[in-house]
């Protein structure tokens, strides 16, 4: 089937037929928009992915040095409020509630947890592991 005279006509890289000229730059320009949005967003993926974790440490390491800063402007209420312990043990994770000051990073802890009494190291301090909980986190690691 030829069509209409004086249309010109190109061959579909895609189908092999002769279709109008209008047809085949259409579909020409909708794969360069489609291969350019693939691009796009191909390099925004990369760009978040390519984040260190090193940032997420360092903010950590932020947060800890703020909470235990001797004579900062925070003291006083990082001392007063409430923190989590987030504790391991042989038996899984616990996170206790507790008031007063935060303890220090490589301080020593006597828990009671049920029947069991252990020693436990604040490993490091960061940030609640509860979604949306502000509080301070001391993480807790059995003694050795």
């Amino acid at each position: 089937m030829r069509g209409p005279v004086g249309v010109p006509r190109l061959r579909d890289a895609a189908t092999g037929l002769m279709l109008p000229a209008w047809v085949v730059e259409s579909r020409q320009t909708i794969s360069r928009r489609e291969e350019t949005a693939v691009r796009s967003e191909r390099g925004q993926a990369s760009a978040v992915e390519q984040r260190p974790a090193a940032q997420l440490d360092e903010r950590e390491e932020d947060v800890a040095r703020e909470l235990t800063n001797a004579g900062g402007p925070d003291t006083a209420s990082a001392s007063a409020c409430n923190h989590l312990l987030f504790v391991a043990s042989p038996d899984g994770y616990r996170v206790i509630e507790r008031g007063g000051a935060l303890p220090g990073e490589r301080s020593e802890l006597q828990l009671e947890l049920g029947d069991d009494d252990r020693r436990y190291v604040v490993s490091r301090i960061g940030r609640s592991p509860i979604p949306h909980d502000e509080r301070p986190c001391a993480f807790l690691e059995p003694a050795a």
